[in-house]
C-alpha cells in the first residue's frame, strides 16, 4: 500500500456503516487502503481491529498524522503483535491520543508519538522497534506510557540501534525481554 497523497480521514468505530471518507460519514473500520500517505486521519473513541501492516512510505515533505480522541478513548487492537505499521526509510509518522494493544511499529523513519499507549505487545521484537544500517530513524516519545509488553529477543518495549532517540515524561511498565533491557 503505497499511496501518497494530501488529505483529512476521519473514522469512528460507532459509525452505523462505513462512511465515505468525510467527518459527516466517517469510516467504521480501520484499513490500510484507506489511508493515503502524508494525510491526517482522525479516529473518534472506539476500538479498531488491526489486521494488517501499515507500510508508511514517503519523502521527508510528508508527514501521516493519526489523531485519536485520547488514548483512554481510541484503541487500535491486533490479535497478531507483528502486525501494526512499518515506517519506511525517512518517512513521517506522527501519533498522537491512541492506545496499540499488541500492535508493533517497525520505525526505520521519523516517529512522534504523543500521548501514546503501547501495551500487551508480545512477540520477538519490541513494540516500538527502531533498528537500521542505512539511514537514522528518530525516535519522539511525549506523555507515552508502556505497559505490559514482553521480547523474546531483543527490546520489550523500545529498540533503538543507529538512530536518535528523544524521551520526555514518559513511563515504563512491566516490560520484559530475555536479553536486554528497556533499550539497546
Amino acid at each position: 500500500n503505497d499511496v501518497l497523497g494530501d488529505s483529512i480521514i476521519y473514522f469512528d468505530a460507532s459509525a452505523s456503516f462505513d462512511g465515505d471518507v468525510s467527518q459527516s460519514k466517517p469510516y467504521k473500520y480501520y484499513d490500510t487502503d484507506k489511508i493515503s500517505f502524508g494525510s491526517t486521519a482522525h479516529f473518534a473513541a472506539g476500538v479498531y481491529e488491526v489486521d494488517s501492516t501499515l507500510s508508511i512510505s514517503s519523502s521527508l515533505n510528508y508527514k501521516t498524522t493519526f489523531i485519536g480522541a485520547g488514548s483512554q478513548n481510541t484503541i487500535f487492537k491486533s490479535s497478531n503483535s507483528l502486525l501494526g505499521f512499518k515506517i519506511r526509510d525517512n518517512a513521517n509518522f506522527a501519533v498522537n491520543g491512541i492506545t496499540f494493544d499488541s500492535v508493533r511499529i517497525n520505525n526505520n523513519g521519523n516517529l512522534d508519538a504523543t500521548d501514546v499507549v503501547f501495551k500487551n505487545n508480545n512477540n520477538k521484537f519490541s513494540s516500538i522497534y527502531s533498528v537500521s544500517n542505512t539511514v537514522n530513524p528518530t525516535l519522539k516519545l511525549t506523555n507515552c506510557a508502556f505497559m505490559d509488553n514482553f521480547a523474546s529477543d531483543l527490546g520489550g518495549s523500545v529498540t533503538v540501534y543507529n538512530g536518535h532517540v528523544d524521551i520526555i515524561n514518559t513511563i515504563f511498565n512491566s516490560h520484559f525481554n530475555f536479553f536486554y533491557n528497556i533499550f539497546n
